[in-house]
């Protein structure tokens, strides 16, 4: 997989910037709860015929502005709002 070297770069600089207080984090996902551009799905889940169940359905949630995933995005320091609502 190739990644652009701006990606690269902001990752690291969002790592390198520490972790954001539990209080904030939840603060900043609730405010994406409530933005237009948040989009929520559930991937994995398929149907497995050997044992008739299905497998583990995993949350996904992202940003349609920026494509970030937000639980992800919103743990970091120097992490922002695209659209400046944090």
């Amino acid at each position: 997989m190739k990644f652009d070297k701006n990606f690269v770069t902001d990752v690291t600089q969002l790592i390198k910037s520490g972790l954001v207080e539990n209080s904030l984090q939840k603060e900043r996902i609730s405010i994406c709860e409530d933005c237009d551009d948040y989009v929520g799905m559930w991937i994995g889940g398929e149907y497995n015929p050997e044992t008739g169940g299905y497998g583990v359905w995993t949350p996904r949630v992202e940003c349609k502005h920026c494509g970030c995933n937000m639980p992800w995005k919103t743990k970091f320091k120097a992490a922002s709002c695209p659209l400046k609502k944090w």
